[in-house]
């Protein structure tokens, strides 16, 4: 099944900018907090740079083109949702809030082809290896662990539309509905046209008689 969608490189720096309107953050009903565009902005921005330096990285480059395309969107969703539904900001993740993530809001709202999310563990994976070997945080290693652990279950879910979100049910329809090819329609038949005239009926010659 061929992705869905392909992200913009820097689609995720438009993001931060979106909007200036303070935005009620809902965690299963009840309302957390507010977050604002430059709350937002500044939480966001070590992500921003640690993408950039993330992609100049050998596990960056072991990726395959279609998900360093991906990669960004990822990462940033990633780390939105941590602080927008958690609090949390990259320094104080946790492994439970990225199962969280993981299994619960990706499978839910993220618009990806069920056949590609491996993808996003495949990226987080080089994201903590790289986060680690550069001691941006202090619990890399364990969140990595708990990729590998809890990717299964995020796949599985992913698969399965009764997990989706309406706003997802509704796009993935809309995608799969467009790159359907359209089916022959039927064509009548040509007929040939000639310029031939029809040929004039032959004269009959009048008989001698030989008497």
């Amino acid at each position: 099944m061929h992705k869905f969608i392909c992200y913009d490189k820097y689609l995720w720096k438009i993001w931060c900018s979106f909007s200036s309107l303070k935005l009620p953050i809902i965690k299963r009903g009840i309302k957390m907090s507010e977050v604002s565009k430059e709350k937002l902005e500044k939480v966001m921005q070590p992500i921003l740079d640690w993408q950039t330096e993330f992609e100049q990285t050998k596990e960056y480059a072991q990726l395959l083109d279609a998900t360093k395309e991906i990669s960004g969107s990822i990462i940033y969703t990633f780390a939105k949702v941590q602080y927008t539904e958690f609090s949390r900001d990259a320094k104080k993740w946790t492994a439970g809030s990225l199962e969280e993530v993981l299994v619960d809001y990706f499978p839910a709202e993220f618009i990806l082809a069920a056949d590609d999310f491996k993808q996003i563990e495949q990226v987080l994976e080089a994201y903590f290896t790289f986060l680690e070997m550069t001691n941006k945080i202090k619990n890399a290693p364990t969140l990595l662990k708990r990729v590998k652990k809890v990717a299964p279950e995020m796949i599985e879910r992913a698969a399965n539309p009764v997990n989706w979100s309406p706003a997802k049910k509704a796009e993935m329809e809309a995608v799969i509905k467009t790159s359907q090819p359209e089916a022959p329609t039927a064509k009548a038949p040509v007929r040939r046209m000639t310029n031939r005239r029809p040929a004039l009926p032959v004269k009959q010659q009048p008989v001698l008689s030989t008497k």
